[in-house]
């Protein structure tokens, strides 16, 4: 936004180039209003919210958009078809998303589509906004579903968790001819007293010739119902064809992959299920091929390449981290390569990492880095009068062998000692950190005192980085 005199004019943003060089256009994508050197210019989400994006009404504009040009940022129709533009809403990490978003009202076709995305090439923003498989990380909507009515839609890169009743991703009663097209997204149902799904594809009998496909995405449902599925289709009619590929499904209770639409055609390839308690794989399904479950049920349908009765090893399920480790060995290279299939070809995972060779099974291809561990940057943080936390980064450790020990010692009452000659605490393995919180210090750990802080990696393949150190001081930083 810029103000030449007492007039304000938009422009928008088309590409960027480096941190400082953007490209830019007119609403209409013509050249926008030129203003001469030295012109103060503002820089705004046209929303804040994608819900505001969704609505297109101009009081869900950007309230810091001057009044004189907020309707400039809105589209001059709902009806892609007759402009004949598709429209792309870019996410952006900055902040959690927390609004119901439902996707309906629009005239779409197989050109003039609605896209919602993260970007992650440099020419779209500094930095990737995209999750990388973990919550909280990248773009992410926190108790905010999307529920898609529309027939042309693509949904790619989201990160959804719900922690009530409600869907991450839910398409339904879309009607005529249609293509949905999900993909490497993160959804997480972690309210256990709901059978509300992670993805869903539901209630069409109106669709004429409608498919959808889903492939690199994760679903995960913590709920107790049995009916708790990660992967739900359900009502669809007999014009309906639905494609799962290369998705990890995991499940307390409920199956990780359910289908109950005898007429939809409904094709698995890729797909890793599991469920702690309920059923990996619940059809009919049309063909499975290449998926891998931890019960029975991945061949009951025929198919080749299925595995059954398989232990998966994640990198961190604790915490939600459902990339596969280097142990594992129910679902690591055992997939089919998909770059050249005919119905979805793609080459890379939920994390935009290249597929190669043998392909894994799910959504996640595990890239190898090294079996050694390199820690770096340690954190100490709330720091208080009878204890802090603290937390070291770490890479490498492929095998998942690795422990990091913290040490402290109090440099007040025994000047220049050796952390590693006082107390210590092994730390807990996140993802990609290790953390401990120390509390309930007392005396001679006194308020004011100075800790010496240390923390020591050890791995058999070898460490890099080790130890790290610093100070604190009690009630202090």
């Amino acid at each position: 936004q810029s103000q030449v005199s007492t007039t304000y004019y938009v422009a928008f943003i088309s590409g960027r180039t480096n941190a400082t060089n953007y490209m830019v256009q007119g609403q209409t994508g013509a050249a926008p209003q030129a203003a001469t050197a030295g012109t103060a210019v503002n820089i705004y989400r046209a929303f804040n919210e994608l819900d505001d994006w969704e609505d297109q009404v101009v009081e869900d504009v950007n309230p810091s958009i001057h009044a004189d040009v907020d309707e400039d940022v809105l589209y001059n129709s709902t009806d892609l078809s007759s402009d004949n533009v598709a429209v792309m809403a870019a996410c952006y990490a900055d902040g959690a998303d927390t609004v119901d978003v439902t996707v309906d009202g629009w005239t779409t076709d197989s050109d003039s589509y609605i896209q919602i995305y993260t970007p992650t090439m440099s020419s779209e923003a500094g930095a990737s906004q995209r999750h990388t498989g973990i919550w909280e990380t990248g773009y992410y909507r926190s108790g905010g579903a999307l529920t898609i009515y529309e027939s042309f839609v693509r949904v790619d890169g989201m990160s959804i968790r719900q922690n009530t009743a409600d869907w991450g991703i839910y398409v339904t009663n879309v009607s005529g001819e249609g293509e949905i097209l999900i993909s490497n997204n993160l959804c997480i149902i972690a309210y256990v007293s709901t059978a509300y799904r992670a993805f869903s594809v539901s209630g069409n009998s109106s669709a004429t010739d409608l498919t959808v496909k889903l492939w690199n995405n994760i679903g995960i449902h913590y709920g107790t119902d049995a009916a708790a599925a990660a992967f739900r289709v359900t009502n669809l009619n007999v014009d309906t064809t639905v494609y799962l590929y290369n998705n990890t499904g995991v499940t307390a209770a409920g199956p990780a992959f359910y289908n109950d639409s005898s007429e939809a055609a409904i094709h698995l390839l890729n797909n890793l299920g599991y469920s702690a308690s309920g059923t990996s794989f619940d059809g009919p399904f049309n063909s499975v091929s290449y998926c891998a479950s931890d019960d029975n049920t991945a061949d009951d349908w025929g198919g080749t390449g299925n595995r059954t009765g398989q232990t998966f090893t994640f990198r961190y399920a604790t915490g939600d981290d459902y990339h596969l480790a280097g142990t594992d060995t129910g679902a690591l290279t055992y997939g089919s390569d998909l770059s050249a299939n005919t119905v979805i070809a793609f080459s890379t995972d939920i994390d935009g990492s290249t597929r190669s060779g043998t392909w894994d099974i799910g959504a996640d291809e595990f890239i190898a880095t090294s079996n050694a561990i390199t820690i770096s940057n340690l954190v100490l943080s709330n720091i208080g009068d009878t204890g802090f936390d603290s937390a070291i980064d770490f890479s490498g450790d492929d095998n998942v062998n690795s422990t990091a020990t913290l040490y402290y010692c109090n440099n007040t009452d025994s000047p220049d000692c050796d952390p590693e000659t006082g107390s210590s605490q092994v730390m807990t393995r996140m993802s990609s950190t290790f953390q401990k919180s120390v509390s309930g210090l007392s005396s001679p750990n006194d308020p004011g005192d100075v800790l010496n802080i240390r923390v020591v990696a050890a791995d058999t393949d070898g460490v890099t980085g080790s130890p790290l150190n610093d100070t604190l001081t009690l009630g202090g930083t």
